[in-house]
């Protein structure tokens, strides 16, 4: 079973209209506008996402089409579980010490791990309204984003390490179920590894192979 069906991906020519005549404004234009700063904390999460998704397609999976479209900025439909037959759920999330409005005079900047957070709070599943907030994916993707200066390009992979975890180890374990958050610090403490960007597409399947094996213990 798939997850979201597929989703109408705009090509960025696109233009307004007003009383049945286009209009010289895109959404080439609009995402310029909305998207450009990647650095403010919202827009680096999005990226974050896109980033996955290219990691997925570089390793074969094609997560960049419509047909894998994703209906929410904050879901992925990751590859799939077949022994689990459905669809592993991938829920991206950022960090980084270097936002938009850092102060120069505070440059270079580098927090230490127990500052920099990822949320891993429970959210409403609208299919599931009636079970109230949970944790609706399978994995977790911690991005971090590494740089200390605005100037560095947010575009170089080398500057991002990727962390990958069974969502439930979070749900298994008493202290960290209640946890709406959860620092680079404690991630290390658990044990998890970064991996580069070139890695990151093996990282999730070894990652799903353990959720799928978990899920058939529990059938």
């Amino acid at each position: 079973m798939q997850g979201p069906g597929k989703r109408k991906l705009y090509a960025g020519n696109e233009k307004l209209e007003h009383k049945g005549k286009e209009m010289p404004y895109s959404m080439l234009q609009f995402w310029q506008l909305s998207l450009s700063d990647i650095l403010f904390n919202m827009n680096r999460g999005t990226f974050a996402e896109y980033i996955v998704r290219c990691a997925l397609s570089e390793g074969g999976f094609d997560s960049l089409n419509e047909e894998n479209g994703t209906s929410r900025p904050w879901d992925i439909t990751g590859p799939y579980i077949p022994s689990a037959a459905r669809a592993a759920r991938i829920e991206v999330k950022s960090t980084a010490s270097v936002q938009s409005d850092t102060p120069e005079e505070k440059e270079p900047l580098s927090l230490p791990d127990s500052k920099l957070i990822f949320s891993i709070r429970p959210a409403i599943d609208w299919n599931k309204e009636e079970e109230g907030p949970c944790r609706n994916n399978d994995l977790y993707v911690f991005c971090h984003y590494k740089a200390v200066r605005k100037d560095q390009n947010i575009l170089d992979m080398d500057l991002w390490d990727f962390y990958v975890y069974q969502t439930f180890m979070i749900e298994n374990n008493s202290e960290l179920k209640k946890k709406n958050s959860i620092s680079l610090y404690r991630l290390k403490k658990l044990g998890v590894l970064p991996v580069p960007f070139d890695q990151l597409y093996d990282e999730i399947i070894r990652q799903i192979q353990s959720v799928s094996g978990y899920l058939l213990q529990k059938t």
